[in-house]
C-alpha cells in the first residue's frame, strides 16, 4: 500500500466547490491575458466579503481554480477566527 499527499485538484471537493457552497453565486471576471499566443498567462479574480482574490495560470481554468484557493483559504481562516472569538471568555469569567 502506498501513500500519497492529497492535494486541491485531486482532493472529494475542489476550492471552486467549496467556495461555491459556502458563497453561492459568486462572479469570477477576467483581469488579463498577457503572453505570447503559444503561451498564455490568465489572471481571474473573485470578489469575497469585499475582497478580491486574484488567481493566474496558464488556462483560465487553472487561474479561476487558483483564485478561488486563495478566497477559501482567507474565509476559512475568518471563520475560525470568528468562531475562536465567539468561544472565548472574557477574562475573569469561567
Amino acid at each position: 500500500e502506498t501513500s500519497r499527499t492529497l492535494t486541491w485538484s485531486d482532493a472529494p471537493k475542489n476550492a471552486l466547490v467549496q467556495l461555491n457552497e459556502l458563497r453561492p453565486g459568486l462572479q469570477y471576471r477576467t483581469v488579463s491575458q498577457t503572453g505570447p499566443v503559444h503561451a498564455p498567462l490568465f489572471s481571474i479574480a473573485v470578489e469575497v466579503n469585499g475582497l478580491t482574490f486574484e488567481g493566474t495560470g496558464p488556462t483560465k481554468k487553472k487561474a479561476k481554480m487558483q483564485a478561488a484557493e486563495l478566497a477559501l483559504r482567507s474565509l476559512v481562516g475568518w471563520i475560525i477566527e470568528d468562531y475562536k472569538f465567539r468561544t472565548t471568555l472574557p477574562t475573569g469569567q469561567s
